[in-house]
C-alpha cells in the first residue's frame, strides 16, 4: 500500500491505466516491496462520512511480464 494525498496544494495524482507498464521502487528501504510489470486491473473504492472529506482508495494489480523493458521506451 502506498498512500498518496491529493489536496488543494497537490490537486493531481497519476494513476496508471490498465495495460500501462509500471515500476515502483522503494527508495527508503523498510517493509515495502519493489515491483514492476503491467497493470492488470484497478479498483476504486470511495468512502464518505458526514463532516469529513471523501476518500478514494485505489487498488492496482500489477502482473509480472516477460516483455523486454528496453523496447518499451521509445523516442
Amino acid at each position: 500500500m502506498m498512500p498518496i494525498e491529493v489536496s488543494g496544494e497537490h490537486p493531481q495524482s497519476l494513476v496508471p491505466n490498465v495495460g500501462d507498464y509500471v515500476q515502483i521502487s522503494n527508495l527508503d528501504g523498510g517493509d515495502h516491496a519493489n515491483f514492476a510489470g503491467r497493470v492488470r486491473s484497478r479498483l476504486f473504492r470511495y468512502f464518505r462520512k458526514d463532516g469529513i472529506e471523501s476518500t478514494c482508495a485505489v487498488n492496482i494489480v500489477v502482473e509480472e511480464t516477460d516483455d523486454d523493458w528496453g523496447r518499451l521506451v521509445k523516442e
